[in-house]
């Protein structure tokens, strides 16, 4: 029983490197084409905050997610401790 459970538990580490992996590619991919398409308009100052914006799109485009949803996990997350 234990060692199809380091199975399964390897499996999903896999997949969710994979998964991550992949965000972090088409994200920066996105980016790469947002600053050549934008590049006389965008400051120094604004290139990283630009990246992880588009990084967090990127994830949220990958796994149908909207902040509307992420925001009602952390408050129902936050209405357990008090229960």
């Amino acid at each position: 029983m234990e060692r199809s459970n380091e199975m399964n538990t390897g499996t999903s580490k896999a997949l969710v490197c994979e998964q991550s992996r992949d965000v972090l590619i088409k994200g920066y991919m996105v980016y790469e084409a947002f600053i050549n398409q934008f590049e006389k308009m965008i400051s120094e100052d604004f290139k990283e905050s630009i990246l992880l914006h588009i990084l967090l799109m990127t994830h949220r485009i990958m796994f149908n997610q909207q902040y509307q949803d992420i925001i009602e996990d952390l408050e129902r997350t936050k209405l357990k401790k008090y229960y």
